[in-house]
């Protein structure tokens, strides 16, 4: 965590007494208050990601009820780069934050994981996008049940598990009509146009939810570099066809810089040749992890949604060698590029070795944090798709990742199942996975790595 806090700025809303269009407007106008302001015909741009563990400034939405006569809150904790919904504030004090234990860090400070994620898919539930949709446009929005989430979470108190369904479909519904309403004016529109009685967003609407990015993107690239960005085939997809619609659809612009026309049109090239272009999205793969030293300690990726451990060792566990590739044990879930950067922070370094204390014999971070640019003007940053290395300094000595840019990549599960003759076999040696992408040639992930001192006993009914 940060050495000093960061700076919280509050949002009041008291929900039967104040306007939802005054609160949004002032959320709205303190988001795009930020020491680098900046608009695209008058919509704010937001604040540069930068994806530390925590935001540069917290937006902390603090909203009230009433039930039983007596009065409910709840504080909201919303970044402010991207206006992503982190984590919330009970009537107890306690913080709640999505995520999962063992498998993520933790943004928000003595915070309890929610196990469970932050996608709509994980809190409206669906197989599928088609399904994923149809839960959205089901979902009934307006003040008495903004009332009724506030009430129901203002009591929550985390049991074993993920939350149950009533209190993920809360906070699905407030990060409609609190996150979705400050990036959008059409969401904002109908929120409000229904707020005395009912409101649901529409299919369309959806796509705007899942392509507020891109939107602000192209909007950003057309400023910049006029004719010259070529229009995404998604917002055409979605009938956002030029920059007067994508205007009539935004309010906050995601600080999301566009490739320049040179890669961009290749990236659109390629993605034309292949004729997937709908399916593919801008993502960051970690191939390796490679130190040379024993490896103790934490190793994670920040997006601006997630913390994401994709590498954990204690003293108890058997550690990498020198100058060994490390087991990965992440991501979870497919680390996105929406922001143009994306952070690997090395932390919890075991302190015990020399270089590690200061020089009045305290303990110091030993750790060290590397940003991933995907893109920017400078022509410097590295084409995607390709395998690149880069060092993370640490007290220790220098941690190296393997990692690679992927234009158009979707996101998939791999399972490797042993198939054993014995029950109660012990096995050890290295099992890796590869890419049969020309570009990624020679990089490959390890998925099991032990030696002949470090058996691991499974079953057959393991796998």
């Amino acid at each position: 965590m940060s050495e000093e806090p960061v700076p919280s700025v509050p949002v009041d809303y008291d929900i039967p007494e104040d306007t939802y269009t005054s609160f949004i407007d002032v959320l709205r106008a303190k988001l795009a208050d930020h020491p680098n302001p900046d608009n695209v015909e008058g919509r704010p741009v937001l604040a540069k990601q930068s994806f530390p563990q925590e935001p540069a400034r917290w937006m902390y939405c603090n909203l009230s009820a009433v039930k039983d006569k007596e009065k409910t809150t709840i504080t909201l904790a919303v970044r402010d780069d991207n206006v992503y919904l982190i984590g919330f504030k009970a009537h107890s004090g306690n913080w709640y934050e999505f995520g999962f234990n063992g498998k993520t860090v933790p943004m928000i400070p003595g915070s309890t994981f929610l196990e469970c994620d932050v996608d709509y898919r994980s809190l409206v539930g669906g197989s599928s996008s088609k399904e994923v949709k149809a839960n959205l446009v089901k979902m009934q929005l307006g003040k008495s049940f903004a009332e009724e989430s506030v009430n129901r979470l203002s009591g929550y108190v985390q049991e074993a598990g993920a939350p149950d369904a009533d209190t993920k479909l809360d906070l699905a519904r407030l990060i409609v009509m609190v996150c979705e309403s400050a990036r959008m004016i059409s969401i904002s529109n109908t929120v409000n146009d229904g707020w005395a009685s009912e409101s649901k967003i529409s299919e369309q609407q959806v796509d705007y939810l899942w392509n507020w990015g891109l939107m602000s993107q192209a909007l950003l690239g057309r400023r910049e570099y006029g004719d010259k960005y070529i229009w995404p085939k998604k917002l055409n997809k979605i009938e956002i066809r030029n920059t007067e619609d994508a205007l009539s659809v935004v309010q906050l612009l995601l600080n999301r810089p566009a490739p320049p026309p040179l890669q961009q049109q290749q990236l659109v090239a390629k993605a034309n040749k292949e004729e997937d272009e709908a399916l593919g999205q801008t993502q960051v793969e970690v191939f390796s992890v490679r130190a040379n030293l024993p490896l103790i300690g934490t190793v994670a990726v920040f997006d601006g949604r997630r913390g994401q451990i994709i590498y954990h060792c204690n003293n108890d566990l058997p550690r990498t060698q020198e100058d060994d590739e490390v087991v990965l044990t992440g991501p979870y879930r497919a680390i996105s590029a929406l922001g143009g950067n994306c952070t690997i922070q090395v932390f919890d370094i075991d302190s015990s070795k020399e270089g590690a204390l200061s020089a009045a014999g305290e303990s110091i971070n030993a750790g060290g944090m590397l940003q991933l640019q995907c893109w920017d003007d400078d022509s410097a940053v590295p084409e995607p798709d390709t395998p690149l290395r880069r060092n993370i300094s640490t007290a220790h000595g220098p941690v190296t990742v393997t990692y690679a840019v992927l234009s158009n990549a979707v996101e998939a599960t791999i399972q490797v199942k042993l198939r054993l003759a014995n029950a109660g076999t012990h096995v050890y040696g290295k099992v890796t996975v590869s890419s049969k992408l020309k570009a990624l040639d020679g990089v490959a992930s390890v998925l099991f790595s032990r030696d002949s001192d470090h058996t691991v006993a499974v079953s057959t009914d393991q796998g």
